[in-house]
């Protein structure tokens, strides 16, 4: 089990990858359209070659090193990441690390959090055992209902939000449903966000301040 509020908030409180198969029944084999839906979730990063072998490395970050490609984050996400509002930008990290998750392109993590920080330890290990077995979230998003910027800093901003998570299932590279997860309770936190070459980026997750209503 993943302990903590980093794997919590991105999973709007419902199961996180490590539980999956211990909390939800495997699924028969979906076919092909199973698999079709897995592929567009793949292609979702990269594009109508998602297929190819050098794409589905590229997917799971295998193969070339270095910062994620340019081209694989949505133009529509590209203004939210670099917003000198942190209200903004939180929504376009929230969506972006959904798409790695989604898509299995796990190199996008490392656009959405502070190198070495807690925020990247829980990824990381979420992303270790989606690698490992070469499986992605098929469906997954994570929606932020309300976003609250506390007045703070240039290099460090503190982020109250609302999450919610859809539904999504665990499918394998040929597209079988190997676990499933229900759409995820709202959950109430603070995302501490410190800005990384300019642009901001998850540090810590804590706790909703009760104090504050």
């Amino acid at each position: 089990m993943l302990a903590g509020l980093g794997g919590i908030w991105l999973f709007g409180g419902g199961s996180i990858p490590d539980l999956l198969a211990a909390s939800h029944p495997s699924a028969a084999r979906p076919g092909a359209a199973g698999a079709k839906a897995a592929d567009a979730d793949r292609s979702d990063a990269h594009g109508s070659d998602a297929h190819g072998s050098g794409a589905d490395k590229s997917s799971r970050g295998e193969g070339t090193a270095g910062a994620p490609v340019p081209e694989a984050i949505p133009n529509e996400l590209r203004d939210l990441l670099g917003s000198n509002d942190p209200g903004e930008a939180v929504r376009g990290l929230a969506a972006l690390r959904s798409l790695a998750f989604r898509s299995g392109n796990l190199r996008l993590l490392e656009e959405v959090n502070v190198p070495a920080s807690d925020a990247a330890a829980a990824d990381t290990r979420i992303a270790a055992r989606l690698a490992a077995a070469g499986h992605i979230l098929s469906g997954f998003e994570t929606t932020l209902t309300s976003v609250q910027a506390a007045p703070g800093g240039a290099d460090r901003a503190v982020v109250a939000v609302s999450a919610v998570s859809s539904p999504y299932q665990e499918r394998d590279a040929a597209g079988a449903v190997v676990a499933q997860a229900p759409a995820g309770e709202e959950v109430r936190l603070r995302l501490v966000l410190a800005s990384v070459d300019g642009r901001w980026r998850i540090a810590q997750i804590l706790a909703a301040d009760t104090a504050s209503g």
